[in-house]
């Protein structure tokens, strides 16, 4: 005895209509044989369309059973169901418009995770076979509906099902194209042993059934086999379709990359809802990417007038303790600590000068000659020294107005004397010096000799050192070690730190209020996924027809919202570096105008600030579409196909 493919037993189901219930199928009992083809006929409203919707368990049934080659209904995985097991036809086409005639075909083959070009491959040997190998490339509103509906015969064979079931699939052609569908219908069980499900109130179409069952009210009135001089007989010359197919990789979800392929599909067919709402968020970034790089821009301003890079990166070293002295061994320590780059000591002395005649009061650093660019001093006119332990100095534009000279030419190569205190019970140091080099401007009126020059009067002992660290976010770390050899430090970096908090605060003020003009246009994302999921609604139940599992529904929205993101925060990050660039291009013009040597960049936009506000705007996209999508998963199949 054969084994049914469908085996129903005393199915019945009742809808609620107001607050009476109308029962829908009565006590269905029938069987469908392996290849059989079988017509359950009847009037509009019997209950056919609800049988078929029972069997794809896209709707409970209230009571009896159903064995689909066995296995109770019931117990199946849905989903698997669905997207194998069956192969669903519907009278309005229900085809996805944003996706090719090929997608739509290889849509089951999609949702099961078959890699592209294998599933590609099938689609297209099954177009072929219905008809429409110079189709697949179209999409549906391209073609009639007849071809339509041979796109959803291809679809609903393209995973090999065990049955096809039939929804009145001329209901929506004219006659023509009606006995098109049907004879392919009857070439696909004749020819190639498909069984097939057909449900119709066109009795015209008997003649390519095996067995045809009288459906009215709910019930099963009788049963008619159609004998064999009476069939059908379709046309031949078709090429031959793929008796099985079993795709050589299987998944229950969909792949990651295919997921936001279908979400940029549909981001892409409604193109002018997605510029608009796009359009939003490029704004709201572009406020944000603005007014953030002014206050960095500012902030950075602000910090190059306070101290200068070298200057962010040392640490000041003195000593008031008898016992932690500044020595060639506390310059070894230091050295030794992780982090520093260079420690550069330093003889600071007060005394007199004579300088051409003049006698004033000077300030007298004695420094090692190669840190003479560490420790500032630019050369405007002369040279520097000539070696370590050279007889020579260096005067500053500051320290000449002090000796009241103006022909700053005449200095150079003249002799300097100095008389410099060191302390009570030792006599002053006497020295006479050649003047190699004047540097710039200074608060004081500076002089500068080598270090070994002073050296020998001093015992070896520093006045301070400066310490020039690598990274100057360690400073803090660096001058507590600093200090546990008993040492005093300072540094520039804390008035910094300070400043940076006040931008700190400045910045987020003014990002908040560019992120409220983003938040604001986040619910533009919200409301245009909700209208996509009440235009898609009915897709969403042929989707969900054809075997995809909620999760992957969910994904498809939240990855379509997360383009919005994307979108509009790669372009609103450029269009804002662009204007704070072209705000940045201005000042530059008009300080050279006004004779300014110092250009201002008021606009500055760190690239991994914008990396984070292109994160953040996806983030929040996703936040924005996640209701959506969840509502979307939880609709029920039948319900949305129902959907206008």
């Amino acid at each position: 005895m054969r084994t049914p493919v469908i085996e129903v037993r005393n199915l019945a189901k009742s809808f609620k209509v107001g607050k009476s219930r109308i029962k829908a199928l009565r006590e269905v009992n029938f069987s469908l044989y392996p290849g059989e083809f079988l017509i359950i006929y009847g009037p509009s409203g019997c209950g056919k369309s609800t049988l078929l919707n029972m069997l794809a368990r896209l709707d409970n049934y209230d009571s009896g059973e159903v064995f689909i080659r066995g296995e109770n209904l019931k117990g199946l995985d849905l989903v698997k169901h669905r997207r194998s097991s069956i192969g669903m036809v519907f009278q309005n086409f229900n085809l996805i418009p944003s996706l090719s005639v090929l997608d739509n075909v290889a849509l089951p083959l999609t949702f099961s995770g078959v890699p592209k070009r294998e599933r590609e491959r099938r689609a297209a040997e099954i177009l072929t076979t219905v008809g429409l190998k110079e189709r697949m490339h179209y999409y549906p509103f391209d073609l009639s509906g007849g071809e339509q509906q041979r796109v959803a015969i291809a679809r609903a064979l393209v995973s090999n099902p065990w049955i096809l079931l039939v929804d009145e699939p001329t209901g929506n052609l004219d006659e023509k194209s009606g006995w098109e569908v049907i004879s392919l219908l009857s070439e696909l069980n004749r020819k190639y042993k498909r069984t097939i499900l057909l449900v119709t109130h066109n009795p015209a179409y008997f003649s390519v059934a095996d067995r045809i069952l009288y459906m009215k009210d709910g019930k099963i009135e009788k049963e008619d086999i159609v004998p064999d001089k009476m069939k059908y007989q379709p046309a031949s010359g078709r090429p031959a379709i793929l008796p099985y197919f079993i795709a050589s990789k299987i998944r229950s979800h969909m792949r990651i990359k295919d997921v936001i392929k279908l979400a940029y599909k549909h981001f892409r067919f409604a193109r002018s809802r997605s510029f608009l709402t796009v359009l939003g968020i490029v704004i709201g970034i572009a406020a944000i990417i603005l007014l953030v790089s002014l206050g960095i821009g500012l902030e950075k301003i602000t910090a190059s007038r306070l101290a200068d890079f070298t200057a962010l990166q040392t640490i000041n070293v003195s000593s008031t303790s008898q016992t932690a002295k500044l020595d060639k061994d506390a310059v070894e320590k230091i050295k030794k600590i992780e982090n520093i780059k260079m420690v550069s000591p330093l003889i600071n002395l007060v005394g007199s000068g004579t300088l051409m005649g003049t006698t004033t009061a000077v300030s007298v650093t004695g420094l090692v000659p190669s840190n003479l660019k560490f420790e500032q001093v630019e050369i405007v006119e002369g040279r520097t020294f000539s070696e370590d332990k050279a007889l020579e100095a260096i005067v500053s534009k500051s320290a000449l107005k002090s000796f009241a000279i103006n022909d700053q030419d005449k200095v150079l190569n003249s002799q300097l004397g100095l008389e410099l205190a060191v302390s009570e019970e030792k006599p002053p140091i006497n020295l006479k010096l050649n003047v190699v080099g004047i540097s710039g401007e200074k608060a004081t009126p500076e002089i500068y000799v080598p270090i070994s020059v002073l050296d020998k009067d001093t015992q070896g002992y520093y006045t301070s050192l400066d310490v020039q660290v690598f990274d100057r976010k360690k400073i803090r770390e660096t001058k507590k070690q600093i200090e546990e050899l008993g040492f005093e430090t300072s540094s520039a970096s804390e008035l910094i730190d300070q400043v940076d908090k006040v931008f700190l605060i400045i910045q987020i003020v003014l990002g908040a209020i560019g992120a409220i003009g983003f938040f604001v246009a986040s619910f533009g994302i919200v409301n245009t996924m909700t209208i996509s999921l009440l235009e898609r609604t009915r897709e969403i139940g042929i989707m969900k027809a054809l075997g995809i599992s909620n999760r992957d529904i969910r994904r498809i929205f939240v990855f379509e919202s997360m383009l919005f993101g994307l979108f509009g925060g790669i372009f609103g990050v450029s269009f804002g570096y662009l204007i704070g660039q072209g705000f940045n291009g201005l000042i530059h013009v008009l300080m050279q105008k006004s004779g300014e040597a110092e250009v201002l960049s008021p606009f500055v936009t760190p690239f991994k600030f914008a990396l984070t506000v292109i994160f953040f705007s996806i983030a929040v996209a996703w936040a924005a579409g996640f209701y959506p999508a969840f509502r979307a998963s939880r609709l029920s199949p039948l319900d949305a196909l129902r959907h206008e």
